[in-house]
């Protein structure tokens, strides 16, 4: 499910204006919540929102382009991308925002590539255990890794472009039965 959209200038909106009505996002949205941020003291432009919800984007979003990286250089990133102080702490608002976030796009199809890759990580830390006399194991386990990422790699892909919207369905053609 997409929530939010990244525009060609780097700002983040939501994908859809009701999600506004979504309550951990009505509380960052809030002038309340704002009001006192550098460059926007009265909280009307809502930068300090747009700047957290581009840090959720980053952090949380199956897109990001930091979402294979370890989650202390993900923080990093994210916090760089979205100009915040890599030392900044999360209010409650924003950790709530983070929670629904990741419950809304907690869906049939990410949570098969996420369980998918913890195997891959499973397998990984067998291989980075085994003892010798595991050889032969350790052996056909290489063997079919390769086949196994690669099968993963087309799996996340095809997701990711089944939840952008981005399929092989061209011009006014829908998707279901025809005729």
């Amino acid at each position: 499910m997409e929530l939010f959209n990244l525009t060609e200038d780097f700002q983040i909106e939501l994908a859809r204006p009701t999600l506004a009505a979504v309550p951990a996002f009505a509380k960052m949205l809030a002038v309340r919540y704002n009001t006192g941020y550098p460059s926007d003291s009265q909280g009307i432009k809502r930068l300090r929102a747009r700047h957290e919800f581009l840090y959720i984007y980053y952090m949380c979003d199956f897109r990001s382009e930091y979402g294979e990286l370890d989650e202390e250089s993900q923080h990093a990133q994210a916090c760089e991308a979205a100009k915040l102080d890599i030392n900044f702490k999360k209010s409650e608002e924003l950790e709530g925002a983070i929670n629904k976030y990741l419950q809304l796009q907690d869906t049939r199809p990410i949570k098969a590539v996420k369980a998918a890759w913890k195997g891959i990580d499973k397998v990984i830390a067998f291989l980075d255990s085994a003892s010798q006399d595991k050889s032969k194991e350790i052996i056909e386990t290489i063997s079919n890794l390769g086949k196994l990422i690669e099968g993963l790699a087309k799996l996340e892909t095809q997701v990711k472009r089944d939840l952008t919207g981005d399929s092989a369905i061209r011009g006014k053609a829908e998707v279901g039965r025809q005729g």
